[in-house]
């Protein structure tokens, strides 16, 4: 019992490097998460193999970055530009489509973040600070917001509301 009693420990309070390691596997889902958002919204046609590809080489480099480079600005600046690269090269599409399909998924990003994190801080009165550090909160966080994404895409999918 006492083991159980440690782990939750170690989930709830603020531990950075934790949080970091609990997010390996999110980074791939979040990777097939937004291509499927963004190949619904723009109508990109791919394989199984191009998807694969692309979610592994994506999830994988972002987790390379994420361990080695500690600025969250060179992060976020290395992400940007490898993005819109990896969907032109790895699913075969034009480089508008591709330079759309980040700035889609980024902006859906951004309002789900803001919105669950204004959420968490009227509702239950948790800094953001908090949630980043607490390895239980950043995962809920960051499955909240693909699962969210993952809905809107079915829901986008189901009702064929994609630009030509």
């Amino acid at each position: 019992m006492e083991i159980f009693q440690t782990i939750w420990t170690a989930l709830t309070t603020p531990n950075e490097l934790l949080a970091k390691i609990m997010l390996i596997p999110l980074a791939f889902l979040e990777a097939f998460v937004s291509m499927l958002f963004f190949t619904t919204v723009l109508n990109i046609q791919t394989s199984k193999k191009q998807k694969i590809n692309y979610v592994l080489c994506l999830g994988t480099l972002t987790n390379f970055i994420n361990l080695i480079i500690p600025n969250p600005f060179i992060k976020f600046l290395l992400n940007t530009i490898l993005w819109p690269i990896f969907v032109i090269l790895f699913l075969k599409t034009s480089i508008l489509k591709g330079i759309l399909s980040e700035v889609f998924a980024l902006i859906l990003s951004l309002c789900l973040e803001l919105l669950v994190t204004n959420f968490l801080q009227i509702a239950f009165n948790v800094k953001h600070e908090t949630i980043i550090a607490t390895p239980l909160l950043r995962c809920s966080f960051a499955l909240l917001i693909n699962i969210t994404t993952f809905i809107l895409a079915i829901t986008i999918k189901r009702f064929k509301l994609t630009l030509k």
